[in-house]
């Protein structure tokens, strides 16, 4: 597995395309590598902190899209 500061580098562009958010990776239940980017509230410039609780809510409509897609391809759905 790539070292921290290598996965910090690649994801270095998050920043400039405007990302808001966590980025965790875990491996085998442990966490390897997380960096919180952007910010909470744009017009405060208020950053992200790891901490921050996240409303899933808006995330939540692509998965399921995503999971019904996949169902429909394998057949399950009609």
């Amino acid at each position: 597995m790539q070292t921290e500061i290598s996965i910090e580098n690649d994801l270095d562009f998050l920043n400039d395309v405007g990302f808001s958010g966590i980025v965790m990776i875990n491996c085998d239940g442990e966490i390897k590598f997380s960096k919180s980017y952007g910010y909470t509230d744009i017009t405060q410039t208020q950053e992200i902190q790891i901490e921050d609780p996240f409303v899933i809510g808006s995330i939540s409509k692509q998965i399921t899209a995503a999971l019904i897609i996949r169902d429909f391809e394998a057949g399950y759905l009609d």
